[in-house]
């Protein structure tokens, strides 16, 4: 986990990232047993619109590649845009499907 904390050191973002070789995620398949993953990226509400997200990210894509692995694989990924400015391209789509429990 990678957190985001401001002058007073409360945590105002975060994201989690999972490195090789501990990761097997379900894409490790497609993408190679020494791929990273990138996921969860949160900035508190309060706090958007600084920068916050996209130095998580950039730090993360750092850590990732220091690390040694060749991809990173982004996971919850609904603002295509923020992570193509980072150089992210989309490489799969897929839907989710819901269910009222109620």
């Amino acid at each position: 986990m990678l957190l985001a904390r401001d002058r007073s050191r409360t945590i105002v973002g975060a994201l989690l990232i999972d490195l090789p070789p501990r990761h097997r995620g379900r894409w490790s398949r497609i993408l190679g047993e020494d791929m990273a993953e990138i996921g969860c990226v949160g900035v508190a509400a309060a706090n958007n619109n600084q920068g916050i997200g996209t130095a998580l990210v950039a730090e993360a894509t750092s850590i990732v590649k220091k690390a040694g692995a060749p991809v990173a694989f982004l996971a919850w990924t609904s603002r295509i845009t923020f992570y193509e400015r980072l150089g992210y391209t989309v490489w799969r789509e897929y839907r989710t499907a819901t269910r009222p429990l109620g």
